[in-house]
């Protein structure tokens, strides 16, 4: 690293909206909106973040806690190794964790209820 120019190695989400899309459930329990690209501050890490703190903090029925947790732990172990290789400077890593992160997501999606279908 030179003495003024940082070089850093990171991982961000581009486009928040599609997590919105992806996620569509995900997002309407963490952060109770489906995000839009002004939404700078609601990406894939800070969804894993927010699903963690509703489950520990929030207002979560236990019938769903119990359903999500396993995967839920998974998809934050797999958000620190992330963070992990991005610091041991291995992109390659990271990249492969990616996808294993969406996966788990991806899994976590299709077990959660849609909260619209509750309100009716």
């Amino acid at each position: 690293m030179g003495r003024v120019l940082q070089i850093r190695v990171s991982a961000q989400t581009v486009s928040p909206s599609e997590v919105g899309w992806s996620w569509r459930r995900l997002c309407l329990l963490a952060f109770g909106k489906q995000p839009s690209n002004d939404d700078k501050n609601m990406g894939v890490f800070e969804l894993v973040d927010a699903l963690v703190d509703k489950f520990r903090f929030g207002d979560m029925e236990q019938q769903l806690k119990e359903k999500l947790h396993p995967g839920l732990e998974k998809a934050m172990a797999i958000r620190r190794q992330i963070e992990e290789a991005l610091a041991d400077w291995n992109p390659g890593r990271a990249n492969m964790l990616s996808n294993d992160l969406e996966d788990a997501l991806d899994a976590l999606e299709n077990i959660t209820p849609d909260p619209k279908l509750k309100q009716q």
